[in-house]
């Protein structure tokens, strides 16, 4: 079994060296504090303690998602490729109904396929495609409970389709089948 050490690589690595690195989490437990912040009325004698508690909180979810890219390595990224991994992550997500194309990905980045997709996993944590499909699943959830919209017109606008595949793939992001998931959203 490996020791404490072993197991948060990542969390030594960014809190030990003296290095600058672009690292992305966020996570809905985050989400949540943060739509906490904005909408908090508290009094002013207990603002302050409260704003560090939610602080905490959210550093605390943030090591916490860290943590668990264990098996990413880090390395510092100059800014320009710090600059192009962004402009990739918008280009992924403005087409949510197809799968992203890695070497088309790669001729627009400039950079190699394993370069960007070792830099892409490393500021995100996650494959370039697991993170289309991630984000293409909360599309769907938004749309389900939000715009009320079918599960099978969801998950044909969302390009599956077989709606049993979409489905499947729903559940194991979501955590619910999308019919299921409908019906609690109501």
């Amino acid at each position: 079994m490996p020791d404490q050490n072993d197991r948060n690589n990542l969390l030594q690595t960014i809190t030990h060296d003296n290095q600058s690195f672009l690292l992305e989490q966020i996570s809905s437990c985050m989400q949540i504090i943060a739509t906490e912040l904005a909408a908090a009325n508290t009094a002013e004698s207990l603002q302050r303690p409260y704003l560090k508690l939610k602080a905490e909180e959210l550093i605390h979810y943030l090591f916490m998602g860290l943590a668990k890219r264990n098996d990413t390595p880090v390395q510092v990224i100059n800014s320009s490729d710090a600059k192009m991994i962004y402009r990739v992550k918008e280009r992924i997500l403005m087409v949510m109904d197809k799968p992203p194309k890695l070497k088309e990905l790669a001729k627009f980045s400039g950079m190699s396929q394993s370069k960007l997709q070792r830099l892409f996993k490393q500021v995100f944590g996650n494959s370039i495609y697991n993170y289309h499909q991630s984000f293409r699943m909360q599309e769907a959830a938004y749309l389900i409970k939000e715009e009320k919209i079918s599960v099978s017109e969801v998950g044909y606008r969302l390009g599956f389709s077989n709606l049993s595949h979409f489905s499947r793939i729903f559940e194991a992001h979501i955590g619910l089948k999308p019919k299921k998931y409908a019906i609690n959203s109501r």
